[in-house]
């Protein structure tokens, strides 16, 4: 009896490590790699791709869920030791280029399904160019809230909003005592409508629309020959009803 006892005992401890053994075990890895290429098929150095691997993951899975890397002098870029799944790639160039960021203006940015311990060459990231669309805010009250000057209960962003109701914030880019300058890079003929949310303030485009208590303006487009666009607002104090 004692000896069938040990007879058990070893088996199960056999089981038990044999488990520990393949939960240990490092899991397959593979590779993407791929190109960015502008508009007229030219790669594009120092373009920063990133991915981001989709859920669902394995939890035993160690690697990272992001990265990203800066294209070579030949528009090359190369993730290694990604384990199985389907990996999301985003490009972006600095905005002195006037690149689109197409994985912020589409709802389905382009994956790569990877299977465990494969590597995928060629994948192709098109990178076009774009319309710099500048939002001067005329500010002479300096009522907009800044980083050294909160105003608690002030709040203003402003951007485009695309036809699938995609709002795209336009970055600050610079401020003086009579107001700020926002831009953003917009695709070409591609259906925008303005948007800005503010509180506490009271906004007013150059024809005496209002973006902020309207809703998005009526659509419109950039023309591919109009590489840079500006349009002007005011802010003011906002009437109380």
């Amino acid at each position: 009896m004692e000896r069938k006892q040990r007879v058990v005992s070893f088996i199960a401890a056999g089981l038990l490590l044999a488990g520990l053994t393949r939960a240990q075990a490092p899991l397959a890895t593979g590779q993407i790699a791929g190109v960015v290429a502008g508009d007229d098929g030219k790669p594009l150095a120092d373009v920063f791709v990133s991915y981001v691997h989709a859920p669902p993951i394995d939890p035993a899975d160690p690697t990272p869920g992001s990265g990203g890397i800066l294209s070579d002098t030949n528009g090359k870029f190369a993730f290694a030791k990604l384990t199985a799944g389907t990996y999301l790639l985003c490009a972006r160039a600095a905005p002195t280029r006037q690149l689109v960021e197409f994985c912020e203006w589409t709802l389905n940015p382009p994956s790569v399904r990877l299977i465990s311990g494969q590597s995928v060459a060629g994948v192709q990231l098109l990178l076009s160019k774009g319309a710099r669309l500048e939002l001067q805010v005329d500010d002479p009250k300096s009522l907009l809230p800044n980083p050294e000057e909160p105003r608690p209960g002030t709040e203003f962003h402003i951007g485009v909003r695309t036809g699938e109701g995609l709002f795209h914030e336009a970055k600050l880019t610079s401020r003086d005592n009579g107001g700020k300058l926002w831009f953003l890079i917009v695709p070409f003929n591609a259906s925008l409508r303005l948007d800005a949310r503010a509180l506490n303030v009271d906004v007013s485009d150059d024809k005496g629309g209002k973006p902020a208590k309207s809703g998005p303006g009526t659509p419109f487009q950039i023309d591919p020959k109009t590489t840079v666009q500006r349009l002007r607002f005011s802010v003011d104090v906002e009437q109380k009803n």
